[in-house]
C-alpha cells in the first residue's frame, strides 16, 4: 500500500510539473496553464477537499487519479470524513474479558465531536518512569509485559508531597526505554497516565511533567484502593527541551503507607514513520556463546526531534536464546512488518588444557560459608550445585568481589569461561575480567555492565573471548551482584576456567 501511495505521489508530481510549464495558445486538452488547488483536511466532523488543477485560462478544474489520470471535474471534490481527533482527556480501560495491564486501551474525548473513541496506539509511545526518588520509596516492577516504577509513600504524608520521577536516560538500566518528545511542536502532545493504587485507602494525587520550571499537571484524580486512575496532561511548554521530569503529587494525608504503580503513554499525532537499527553490538562469536542482545538497540521514528529506544519485548530476534554455531552467520530482527539484519561470524576455536585447573584461587573476601563452599571449589574441575564457591552476604546489589587464579606461570591467553552454580544462580549482573603478570598491575581484558543474557541462559556458562594477552592471574571482579533469600545479595561460581585457543581449520 505504501509503495503504490509512494508510486502516485511520484507521477502526480511529474505531471502537475509538466501540466504547470505548458503555456500553449488555447485551451484545448493538454494546452491547460494548471494551478494546484490544495487540499483541504477533513476533519470528523467536517468534509475537506481534495486536492484539484485549475486552469489559469479558461478556468477548467481536473482532479487526478493512478487510474485515470486527469480527468474533467465540475467542482471540488470532497474527501471522505476524517478520524477523531485526541484531546486532552483520555483514560485507560480493560477490555472485556481481560485481566492484563498489557491488554489496557487509551480511549480519548475527541476534540472536534467530544465523541469518546478507542486511540490508535500507534500514536502512543509508552513509557515507564524511572526508579529515582526524592520524597518516597521507588522500584521498577514487571509483570509480564506490564513494566512500571512501583513508588511507596509512608504513613505520616503530608497532603501536598511532591514526588519526583527522574527521566529514564539517567537511570542507565532503564536505558531503552528512554522517550524524546519535544514540547516546542505545534502538533499535540500528551501524558498520559495510569496509577493503580495497590493499598487500602482511597488517594488523590496529580500527575504531570516539570521542564525547567515550568509545569503541566492532570486535574486531581482519586484512585481507588485496590483500582485503578488515569491521569492525564497536555504537554504546552515554551522551551524546546524534551520532557525533564515526571511529577506525582500526594493530595491525601496519609495515615498508613500507600504503595502506587505508575505506568503510561505520551501521545504525539505523528505515528512510527521508520525504525532505525542505532547498535547491533558484537559481530564476532566463538562457538557456544549466546548472541549479545544487551547491545542490540532499535530506534522507532515518529517525527522530526520524536523517537522511542524500543524495549527487546517490542521486537524478535533469530537467534537470542540459542546457543551460536558457526551455522549461525546472520541475525535477524523484527519489528512489526520490518525487518533487520546483518552478519556475524562465528568461529570454532579449539580449547588447549584449562590453565586454571588445580590451580590457587584467591578472592577479596573470605566467603559465607569456606568450610563446604571453599575457593578451591572454582578449580577442581567439578561442576555440580554445591560443588562452588560463594561470596560474603551483601545488603546491596552495587557491591564489588572479586576471585582470582594463579596460573602459576605468565602464560598467553584468550579465553575464560565462567560457570554459574546452578541455573544462573547469583552470577554477576555486571562484571569485569582483568590480567597480570605480577600481582599488582592489572589490564581490563573484557568488561559486561549487563549481562541478562548469562542470568537468563541459567544451567550454561559463560564463553568469554579476548584479545591474547600475557597472564599469569587472571581476576573477576563483579560490580553488580545478584539478589538471594532475605534481600541478601551473592557473587557465585561453581568453576572458572582459563585457556589459550586456536582457530580450528
Amino acid at each position: 500500500m505504501r509503495k503504490i501511495r509512494y508510486i502516485a505521489a511520484i507521477t502526480l508530481a511529474a505531471v502537475t510539473a509538466i501540466l504547470c510549464s505548458l503555456t500553449f495558445a488555447g485551451c484545448g486538452y493538454c494546452q491547460h496553464k494548471l494551478t494546484e488547488l490544495v487540499k483541504e483536511p477533513s476533519t470528523c466532523v467536517k468534509q475537506g477537499l481534495r486536492t484539484a488543477y485549475k486552469c489559469e485560462k479558461c478556468g477548467t478544474m481536473f482532479g487526478y487519479s493512478l487510474e485515470k489520470g486527469l480527468y474533467e471535474i465540475k467542482k471540488r471534490e470532497k474527501a471522505p470524513l476524517g478520524k477523531h481527533t485526541v484531546g486532552p482527556h483520555c483514560e485507560f480501560a480493560i477490555p472485556e474479558g481481560k485481566t492484563s495491564f498489557a491488554d489496557m486501551n487509551v480511549y480519548s474525548e475527541c476534540a472536534e465531536c467530544e465523541e469518546r473513541f478507542l486511540v490508535d496506539k500507534e500514536g502512543l509511545i509508552p513509557f515507564t518512569p524511572s526508579d529515582n526518588n526524592n520524597t518516597a520509596s521507588a522500584k521498577h516492577v514487571r509483570d509480564g509485559n506490564y513494566s512500571a516504577t512501583e513508588i511507596t509513600f509512608a504513613a505520616g504524608t503530608q497532603s501536598g508531597a511532591v514526588h519526583t520521577i527522574m527521566p529514564l536516560s539517567d537511570s542507565k538500566s532503564d536505558a531503552r526505554a528512554n522517550v524524546n518528545v519535544p514540547f516546542d511542536s505545534n502538533e499535540p502532545r500528551y501524558l498520559i497516565t495510569l496509577i493503580y493504587n495497590l493499598g487500602s485507602k482511597d488517594v488523590t494525587v496529580t500527575y504531570g511533567a516539570e521542564c525547567y520550571g515550568e509545569h503541566c499537571t492532570s486535574p486531581e484524580v482519586t484512585v481507588p484502593a485496590g483500582g485503578f486512575a488515569t491521569a492525564s496532561a497536555e504537554l504546552v511548554f515554551t522551551l524546546t527541551q524534551p520532557r525533564s521530569y515526571h511529577e506525582l503529587t500526594m493530595l491525601t494525608t496519609l495515615d498508613s503507607a500507600v504503595t502506587l504503580r505508575v505506568m503510561g503513554y505520551y501521545y504525539t499525532t505523528d505515528k512510527v514513520k521508520s525504525v532505525e537499527l542505532a547498535s547491533k553490538g558484537r559481530t564476532d562469536y566463538m562457538q557456544g556463546e549466546m548472541l549479545d542482545t544487551d547491545r542490540i538497540t532499535l530506534t522507532a521514528v515518529y517525527g522530526p526531534d520524536v523517537s522511542k529506544i524500543l524495549t527487546p519485548d517490542e521486537y524478535t530476534i533469530n537467534l537470542e536464546g540459542k546457543i551460536l554455531t558457526v551455522e549461525d552467520t546472520e541475525v535477524v530482527i523484527t519489528y512489526k512488518k520490518q525487518t533487520f539484519k546483518y552478519n556475524i561470524t562465528v568461529r570454532n576455536y579449539t580449547r588447549g588444557q584449562n590453565l586454571a585447573l588445580g590451580k590457587t584461587a584467591t578472592a577479596s573476601e573470605t566467603g559465607f560459608n569456606p568450610s563446604q563452599f571453599g575457593l578451591e571449589k572454582l578449580t577442581d574441575g567439578k561442576y555440580d550445585n554445591f560443588n562452588a564457591w560463594g561470596s560474603d552476604k551483601h545488603p546491596s546489589e552495587k557491591s564489588t568481589v572479586w576471585v582470582q587464579v594463579d596460573l602459576e606461570d605468565i602464560t598467553e591467553i584468550d579465553n575464560v569461561v565462567l560457570y554459574a552454580r546452578h541455573d544462573g544462580m547469583y552470577f554477576p549482573r555486571s562484571y569485569y575480567i582483568e590480567v597480570s603478570t605480577d600481582g599488582t598491575n592489572f589490564t581490563k581484558v573484557f568488561e559486561e555492565e549487563e549481562d541478562e543474557e548469562a542470568l537468563q541462559n541459567g544451567t550454561n556458562s559463560r564463553a568469554i573471548l579476548f584479545d591474547t594477552k600475557p597472564a599469569r592471574f587472571v581476576r573477576i571482579v563483579g560490580t553488580a551482584l545478584t539478589n538471594g533469600s532475605g534481600g541478601a545479595y551473592y557473587l557465585e561460581f561453581a568453576e572458572i576456567e582459563v585457556y589459550k585457543t586456536t582457530e580450528a581449520g
